[in-house]
C-alpha cells in the first residue's frame, strides 16, 4: 500500500487542468453495483492512512436500505476516518428501502438532491 507521507505522494497530491487550475485532491473507489467491496476497500484504505498519520475525509452521497438496527456503510466509513462530525456529514442522503436510491426516495416522497452528488 502507499505510503501517504513519503515524499512521492506529498509532491504529487495535486495536480492542473492543463490551464494552471489546481484540481482537488482525493481518492475515489465507485463500482456499478453492490456488493463489489466499495466500502471494504474505502474503509480499509481511510483506515490505513488514518493510522499512517494522514487526515481523511469521508463521503458517501447517498444511502439506502438504511436499518437502525445495523451498522451500515456510513458509519463503518465515518468510524475508520476518525471523524467526530455528524454522520449526516459523511452521508447526507439515506433512505430506508433496499433500493437504488431514486426509488427509495420516491417510496419515501423525497428526491435524490443531485447537488449532494
Amino acid at each position: 500500500m502507499v505510503n501517504a507521507n513519503t515524499p512521492e505522494w506529498r509532491d504529487n497530491r495535486a495536480s492542473t487542468d492543463g490551464f494552471g487550475a489546481c484540481l482537488p485532491r482525493g481518492i475515489f473507489i465507485v463500482g456499478t453495483d453492490t456488493e463489489v467491496g466499495k466500502t471494504f476497500h474505502a474503509e480499509a484504505l481511510a483506515d490505513q492512512l488514518v493510522r499512517g498519520g494522514t487526515r481523511v475525509g469521508v463521503y458517501k452521497p447517498a444511502a439506502s436500505g438504511i436499518d437502525a438496527s445495523i451498522t451500515g456503510d456510513a458509519e463503518l466509513l465515518h468510524a475508520a476516518a476518525r471523524l467526530d462530525c455528524p454522520i449526516e456529514r459523511v452521508c447526507p442522503q439515506q433512505f430506508t428501502a433496499p433500493l437504488a436510491p431514486p426509488v427509495a426516495a420516491q417510496l419515501e416522497d423525497r428526491q435524490v438532491d443531485e447537488e449532494l452528488l
